[in-house]
């Protein structure tokens, strides 16, 4: 990639018909918005959305000692997976810090890490380094595979016509292979939204032609595009992690809440006793939610967090959520204030009230009907 230029993902011409406006994103050139981030947000939670996240990075692990590899590097438990199994975990440091987060599909003969964009050269160059103690072969798939992101409550039904299968057996991170058109394609149920939805990968040079295979059915399930803005409330609005806010390379998952994905029964893996001392004796700091009524004020990122007076952490996240008809933040907070109800976020100079809130925000989405 020259020096300065952006690169685009396959669909970059999909999205100027569409009239998308285009931002810089980890490096690529990205659809921000098609009709405006609040409507395309309530028409994934309501009916049927399409994503383009070719950005994100595709990286396949090889070799006998591929599983023993990712337990030492990873937070969670490889040896779990079996063919058609998806899980979530964290890329760590020998500091028990957070490298990346990333999803691990056990393929027949390797495994699949799809890792977020911003990270991609970066996830890469550490597994490598780290990959030739375990002689495994790490390599970089992600010029040559498209990913598009199918979310909403009526995914099922689109993806069942429009392949001419049931996918009721596809259960929650789990995916399937198969042909179509005489291309080989991976479909996990998968998604960064909260809704039932599915993530189609492929070879780049089928990306078009099913594109407009999508949108041409699509079109009968009322399927709109959708762009960066709303994917990244729909993430917040469940509560999940965003890479550079909520999750860095100072940031254990412990701290991030993340304990459930840390496998601390595993014999030896990066960063394992920081993090058991931190399961077994609580962080210095924990990640909570925060909603408030006061519309006027929303949370951004670096906004400070007060309790009784005390200025005891910052917003990692904020936005008004059109589905709560609130303003929602992630936030850290030092442990002993993390069980209080009352706060306060200082936004414009001024002290606005939140309310602690379980996470996720929004609680009742068509992946837990």
């Amino acid at each position: 990639m020259e020096k300065g230029k952006l690169m685009k993902t396959p669909f970059y011409e999909t999205h100027k018909e569409l009239n998308a406006k285009m931002v810089e994103f980890a490096g690529f050139e990205m659809p921000l918005q098609y009709e405006g981030v609040l409507k395309e947000v309530l028409h994934t939670r309501r009916s049927l959305s399409i994503f383009d996240v070719s950005h994100m990075g595709e990286i396949e692990i090889r070799g006998d000692k591929a599983e023993e590899f990712l337990s030492f590097i990873t937070s969670n438990d490889p040896a779990k997976l079996t063919y058609g199994k998806v899980q979530y975990t964290v890329l760590l440091t020998d500091k028990g810090t957070c490298v990346d987060d990333l999803l691990v599909y056990k393929m027949k003969d390797s495994f699949l890490c799809v890792v977020n964009a911003v990270n991609r050269f970066k996830d890469f160059e550490y597994m490598k380094k780290i990959g030739e103690d375990f002689k495994v072969e790490v390599l970089d798939k992600s010029d040559d595979i498209f990913q598009i992101a199918v979310q909403g409550p009526r995914s099922q039904p689109f993806m069942e016509e429009f392949f001419d299968m049931s996918f009721s057996h596809v259960k929650f991170y789990n995916f399937i292979e198969l042909d179509f058109y005489d291309e080989k394609l991976l479909i996990s149920r998968t998604g960064y939204t909260g809704e039932d939805g599915f993530e189609i990968y492929g070879d780049k040079d089928f990306a078009i032609d099913l594109m407009d295979k999508i949108l041409k059915k699509g079109a009968k399930f009322n399927m709109k595009p959708a762009g960066l803005g709303a994917r990244d409330i729909l993430r917040l609005e469940m509560g999940y992690p965003l890479y550079g806010n909520e999750l860095t390379e100072e940031i254990t998952p412990c701290e991030a809440g993340l304990e459930r994905f840390v496998k601390i029964y595993k014999e030896k893996f990066l960063g394992k006793e920081i993090l058991k001392k931190q399961i077994e004796g609580g962080a210095k700091r924990r990640l909570i939610g925060l909603i408030s009524d006061e519309i006027k004020g929303v949370p951004r990122k670096g906004h400070k967090v007060f309790c009784e007076g005390e200025n005891i952490g910052e917003v990692t996240s904020g936005a008004y959520s059109p589905f709560l008809e609130k303003n929602i933040a992630l936030c850290y907070v030092r442990a002993e204030f993390a069980s209080a109800n009352e706060f306060e976020v200082e936004i414009r100079n001024k002290k606005i009230k939140f309310k602690k809130e379980s996470l996720p925000f929004v609680k009742n989405t068509s992946l837990k009907r």
